[in-house]
């Protein structure tokens, strides 16, 4: 029924609109992967695909996010760091490092990609991982943020 529907409107935008809506009703109602599906048919626009990408987050589906996240195809490469910030941020706090870590290494934007790997390291290091967090350290261009980083796990691991 809801196809059906979707598919009678005539503006290209209110049709990926309202499929958008089915894929997060989908993930809401506990079936992520038929969500998924339906969002293929959105195609590649980024600001349906990104409010999915939330809503699957939302809905306590982050492992979907990566496959989502694939789809996307960024207008501007500005937006794109700062949408794959954000994306990676909600990811971080449900717990979900590996895929946060996944997410940061697709921004482009130098200094947004070390302040979310900087905010990815220390929620490692906040879990217990030091070793990733080292690792994740280790890559920052931004020496202070290195630095402080360093720091905190030397600190932390001698307690």
């Amino acid at each position: 029924m809801n196809f059906v529907i979707a598919n009678q409107l005539k503006s290209d935008r209110n049709q990926k609109s309202a499929l958008s809506w089915i894929a997060i009703y989908y993930a809401k109602a506990g079936q992520p992967d038929q969500g998924l599906q339906i969002t293929k048919r959105v195609g590649d626009d980024e600001d349906f695909l990104v409010l999915i990408v939330e809503k699957y987050i939302d809905a306590g589906y982050p492992n979907q996010v990566i496959n989502l996240l694939s789809l996307i195809k960024f207008k501007e490469e500005s937006t794109k760091s700062s949408q794959l910030e954000s994306i990676a941020q909600q990811l971080v706090w449900v717990g979900q490092l590996d895929g946060a870590l996944h997410t940061a290494n697709l921004i482009d934007d130098i200094n947004i990609k070390n302040r979310t790997l900087a905010l990815i390291a220390y929620q490692y290091a906040e879990a217990g991982q030091y070793l990733k967090a080292k690792e994740i350290t280790q890559v920052l261009n931004n020496s202070a943020e290195r630095q402080w980083l360093t720091q905190l796990l030397t600190c932390t691991q001698q307690q």
